[in-house]
């Protein structure tokens, strides 16, 4: 904005807008690869359960064949 131009920003998610507009600042995720490993191992009905017994709520909004979120 100092060179009187203004910035535009599409695409993405609301996540990307509401960090530039709120500033919030998202802490780096550290995942733990071993763990993730032995829930791909897991059949996809089993995990979907024990995602539903975890969190109900949460496992109501996921299709039970997505795995990625599931996992």
């Amino acid at each position: 904005m100092e060179k009187g131009k203004t910035p535009i920003v599409i695409g993405g998610t609301g996540l990307y807008a509401n960090s530039l507009i709120y500033g919030i600042e998202y802490n780096e995720i550290k995942l733990d690869e071993q763990y993730r490993n032995e829930l791909e191992k897991v059949d996809l009905e089993t995990l979907y359960k024990q995602a539903q017994e975890i969190d109900p709520e949460a496992a109501a909004k996921v299709s039970e064949n997505d795995r990625k979120r599931i996992t």
